[in-house]
């Protein structure tokens, strides 16, 4: 359960003349302090920062503007984090003090006036109420009141039933200038594909719902997932798309922000709902699949029915011609902020080839739509996802870099920051893969919470896909009720729904220098290894480095490690296993040990 001294409860308060905490000579000032790309507004500015690896001594941050203490992350983030409310809950069910404690690396200053300049500096706070050294002084400018552009002065309907395509886009494109905002107000707008352009804001009010329509042809197929491949897919509900550019830049300065729905019209609803940690009951989209589509899809009926007309196969129709919610490409400075994203025909929010990506405060609730992810990031560079609530039908939050030989031609997918998220259902949460083909490097998963999902950390590939994954780090999260696997990491994969229309790779996918550290893991309800490590050494497709640190699993299955060469577990505790005496299966390992022994 959260504790905190009465010194700190003052500065949660806001009572900051209370706080009497002294320098700790422990503590280290907070590193890299930043404003998100495109995360300040007329009247806001967002702030992140580096906690530590070890974060055991830090209890909150306090937030310095011009010299004066006017938040704290803890207060800023029950304002402004949809994860909050479940991660407070998570915590008070632990009643014996087993999970890993997280700390919050964000802060939303508001009230500030329209083209001010402002500095801020941050500092950790202990359960003292002793503080550290100050960060790094950053100057932030607000910006100008933007230009906005009501859709309804444009003959948009908010009444669930009239088709507003051409009244939104009309909108879209009347901004003209570099702070033009597009005012989606209370109301249900039905609408088909929409196309963004650089330099606006898609901002939805509070009560403000955008509908897919449930018609095929309202989104024409405009895109290939990648250069390489050969169907044409349909538009998303949202777009930034050239179909003859796909570097970063070719779209420039994008917001979709607020506090309203994009709702993509993809399934039905199941005749019984269901209730998530807090109790709260939510609609659950029906789990289909391609033989079931008919009887369960709305859009995605229609599509898949429109393209086996078009004379695809069932398979390719299904695998590749539903439409996302969101397909964003070729993007360099990209915020999402605050919106809820629900019910689309496949994934959620795809961020393709782009860079400088902020992903802020957003509620995804997919489960249990079939692909239902909630972000895929591709191809992109520097992207950061913090504050949100994950139940998806799908990944959470899935990491990609393109399929077999003609992938090694796409950048690689590089540099994420994971954290303050919860995660409740989800095939994986922090999922790297299954299309690695150009690599995935440089990411970074802390002080998040997963409860309910399958799978708290899923690395995934085959030898057909190739490229493969270095530099991924998962740590200081706490995880619960896992139904299938605490980490897995497999160069096994493979996918039912999808259709090989590639060359395969020259050399096979591999896993290497990954790294779990200061991870709880409370229970897991199925049956399946709770690491679960797996290669094909019989044709010297090995993982390696794969290294964990500081982990406590109460409740688990015990593990099943293979194919592993180079790699370390220490200070890793079992306690209460649910099946036989040894938590350690391993075979064909090399150079393997445990708490510095080596494993035969």
């Amino acid at each position: 359960m959260l504790t905190y001294s009465k010194t700190t409860l003052l500065l949660i308060s806001g009572f900051t003349c209370a706080f009497s905490g002294v320098a700790s000579a422990t503590l280290t000032a907070p590193q890299k302090l930043q404003v998100p790309p495109l995360s300040s507004d007329a009247h806001s500015i967002v702030l992140t920062w580096k906690a530590p690896a070890n974060t055991s001594q830090i209890a909150d941050y306090r937030i310095l503007q011009n010299n004066k203490v006017v938040a704290t992350a803890l207060k800023s983030s029950k304002q402004h984090a949809p994860a909050r409310a479940y991660i407070d809950a998570f915590y008070k069910r632990d009643s014996t003090d087993f999970a890993k404690q997280i700390v919050w690396e964000s802060a939303t200053i508001d009230n500030l006036k329209p083209s001010h300049s402002y500095q801020f500096q941050v500092r950790a706070v202990d359960k003292k109420g002793n503080y550290s050294p100050l960060s790094q002084s950053i100057t932030v400018t607000t910006t100008a009141k933007p230009t906005v552009l009501n859709i309804t002065n444009f003959g948009a309907k908010g009444d669930g039933k009239t088709l507003n395509t051409d009244e939104i886009q009309n909108a879209i494109n009347a901004c003209t200038n570099d702070n033009c905002e597009v005012l989606i107000p209370k109301g249900t707008f039905k609408t088909g594909a929409l196309y963004l352009k650089s330099n606006m804001t898609l901002y939805l009010a509070k009560g403000a719902i955008l509908l897919g329509s449930t018609n095929a042809s309202d989104y024409p197929s405009t895109y290939k997932l990648y250069t390489y491949s050969k169907t044409k897919r349909p538009a998303s509900l949202i777009n930034a798309i050239d179909s003859t550019n796909r570097k970063a830049g070719t779209f420039n300065n994008i917001r979709i922000v607020g506090h309203g729905v994009i709702d993509g019209n993809g399934w039905k609803h199941s005749s019984s709902t269901y209730k998530d940690t807090l109790n709260q009951t939510h609609p659950n989209y029906l789990k289909s699949n391609r033989s079931r589509y008919k009887k369960d899809g709305i859009l995605a009926k229609n599509q898949v029915d429109q393209a086996i007309t078009d004379g695809l196969s069932l398979k390719i129709a299904y695998g590749q011609m539903r439409s996302s919610l969101m397909t964003l490409r070729g993007v360099n400075h990209l915020y999402i902020a605050g919106i809820t994203v629900q019910n689309p025909a496949n994934h959620g929010i795809m961020v393709l080839t782009s860079k400088n990506i902020a992903v802020n405060g957003v509620t995804f609730r997919t489960y249990d739509a079939n692909n239902g992810d909630g972000i895929e990031l591709g191809n992109s560079s520097n992207a950061m996802v913090f504050n949100s609530y994950f139940d998806t039908g799908d990944d959470s939050i899935n990491f990609a870099a393109g399929t077999g030989q003609l992938a090694t031609k796409q950048p690689a997918m590089k540099q994420a920051w994971l954290f303050n998220n919860f995660f409740h259902h989800g095939h994986g949460a922090v999922v790297i893969g299954s299309h690695t083909g150009a690599t995935i490097t440089n990411i970074l998963a802390e002080n998040n919470v997963v409860d309910g999902s399958n799978i708290g950390l899923r690395a995934k590939s085959s030898k057909v896909i190739g490229g493969g994954a270095s530099q991924i780090v998962f740590r200081n999260t706490a995880m619960a009720n896992l139904v299938r696997n605490a980490v897995i990491v497999t160069l096994k994969y493979s996918d039912s729904n999808a259709s090989i229309d590639y060359p395969a790779a020259k050399t096979s996918a591999h896993f290497e220098d990954f790294e779990v550290r200061h991870v709880t893991v409370a229970g897991t309800t199925g049956k399946k290894p709770s690491i679960k490590i797996t290669g094909d050494s019989t044709h010297n497709i090995w993982n390696k480095q794969i290294n964990f640190d500081d982990v406590k699993l109460d409740n688990v299955m015990p593990t099943d490690i293979n194919d592993l060469k180079n790699s370390h577990f220490n200070q890793v505790v079992f306690t209460n296993l649910k099946k036989g005496k040894t938590a350690w299966k391993f075979s064909e390992v090399d150079s393997v040990t445990v708490d510095g022994k080596t494993v035969d």
